[in-house]
């Protein structure tokens, strides 16, 4: 597929540098992209203020029907999205379809949800009282690599239905499918004020976060930046964090050993475990340990490592060079702790950052990969004697996102289910398994706020309430 040679700032008249992005796959130079300059700082703060007034006079109807287009025009082009989210990211060709599909859907749902009337009303004896949501502002989209299409969707999605302009950021790593969204909209007769997409240097971000005019902050990425955008933001305006999870599944004695292996095989190594509920830990009860342990090895031997866009790839390269160092040294770090590598643990950066899907036993205490997310394609494998000594481990960790369990007893899901420390609780699925209209964050380390098109349209709302005599309601 041809790409677009440079992709120049079309929300300011910049003159910025351009960055240059490169494919994980190959290291190849795929565009330029401009980034914004300190000077254009007063010309985006007017144009936010003005997109906003723009934006908040569409009503709800336009608003629906212009998500319903965005929907159906990334569905037709579904091959051609998918590629690009392939070539930019890295991600699985046959996972990138499925994204599409999803980002699609996504906007689907919040083209609903923007039809949607949460009123409540009141009577106070003399007076009636009515309560209804109404537009939160400018709303400061900072998102991940991992999902570039589905998690824009979610993100300018839930604000434009929810009344409001975005100032889009993707990552540095991926922000093709956010400037060819962009042209998507100038094709499409949108107003370009929806959507305002930048690029820009990190100290940038501390300066628009002052604006007056942004009063709600979304982020995906890594915890560690997430809460210091927390202290920087202006007091009064809503964030919502989106960080990792250290995910892990208990397979239980009684669990079906086939859909538990093929069920974490997924979770583990989807997007070379490049995901926030990426499982990280396996714990299987000992009676199954030995039998699950010969058997997904064995599968993790099959997977197919390769560039993502050969139709048969399982895992493709990871986003880059620093994060390939990252991984290996939480590996190694856990072997020189006398864990025992069970297969994978060697990775080549020739042509693109790959690694091999990795397992691991016996890991100790002191091991990073205990107390860090990896989000990167291993798994620890540990073998329990009941499951008490399992939830006491997860009540330590400050991630508190998604787990799950492998059960055929009704009655220990059930008593697990309240004893599980996390968002997520899955049955007999992976905790990478995620539907786009579900309550979706996390707890504690791994987030605030929730994610999900109804939730996130929520939280980029105010409530207002109208109390007036009855006869004005």
């Amino acid at each position: 597929m041809d790409i677009q040679k440079k992709f120049p700032l079309n929300c300011v008249s910049s003159q910025g540098s351009y960055h240059n992005v490169y494919s994980p796959n190959d290291n190849a130079l795929l565009s330029k992209v401009q980034y914004l300059a300190k000077e254009d700082l007063t010309q985006l703060k007017k144009v936010i203020q003005k997109s906003q007034d723009k934006v908040i006079s569409l009503s709800s109807k336009k608003r629906s029907e212009y998500l319903q287009k965005i929907s159906q025009s990334i569905l037709e082009k579904k091959s051609w999205w998918a590629r690009l989210i392939a070539i930019d990211g890295g991600k699985p060709l046959k996972d990138a379809l499925v994204e599409v599909e999803r980002a699609s859907k996504t906007f689907s749902l919040a083209a609903k949800q923007a039809l949607s009337e949460e009123k409540e009303y009141f009577d106070f004896n003399e007076n009636e009282g009515v309560s209804f949501l109404e537009p939160i502002g400018a709303v400061f989209a900072i998102s991940a690599f991992n999902h570039p299409l589905n998690l824009m969707a979610h993100q300018f999605g839930c604000a434009l239905a929810s009344g409001n302009t975005t100032l889009f950021k993707s990552s540095p790593s991926t922000t093709l499918c956010a400037h060819y969204l962009e042209l998507l909209l100038k094709e499409l007769n949108i107003p370009p004020e929806v959507f305002l997409c930048i690029n820009c240097e990190n100290e940038l971000i501390d300066e628009i976060l002052k604006f007056e005019f942004i009063e709600f902050v979304t982020f995906i990425g890594a915890e560690k930046i997430g809460w210091q955008l927390r202290e920087k933001v202006c007091p009064g305006v809503r964030l919502n964090l989106e960080h990792g999870g250290m995910a892990s599944s208990i397979i239980t004695s009684s669990a079906n050993l086939e859909t538990a292996l093929n069920k974490t095989l997924k979770s583990c190594f989807y997007h070379a475990g490049q995901v926030c509920i990426s499982t990280q830990h396996l714990f299987i009860h000992q009676n199954l340990y030995e039998d699950f342990k010969l058997q997904f090895c064995g599968k993790v031997k099959n997977l197919k490592v390769d560039n993502a866009l050969n139709p048969e790839t399982d895992l493709g390269p990871l986003i880059h060079e620093g994060h390939f160092k990252r991984i290996s040294e939480l590996i190694q770090d856990a072997l020189q702790n006398k864990a025992q590598l069970l297969c994978g643990g060697e990775g080549q950066t020739q042509d693109g950052f790959y690694y091999q899907p990795t397992v691991i036993e016996n890991l100790s205490e002191n091991a990073r990969l205990n107390h860090e997310e990896a989000f990167g394609p291993v798994v620890c494998l540990h073998s329990y004697r009941n499951e008490e000594i399992v939830l006491q481990r997860l009540q330590k960790s400050p991630y508190h996102f998604s787990h799950s369990i492998f059960t055929e007893d009704v009655r220990l899901a059930n008593e697990l289910i309240g004893k599980v420390p996390s968002m997520v609780v899955a049955i007999n699925e992976g905790t990478a398994k995620r539907y786009d209209e579900m309550p979706f964050g996390g707890h504690r380390h791994s987030g605030l706020g929730l994610g999900g098109i109804k939730y996130l349209v929520k939280e980029m709302s105010r409530t207002k309430l109208v109390i007036s005599p009855k006869q004005f309601l």
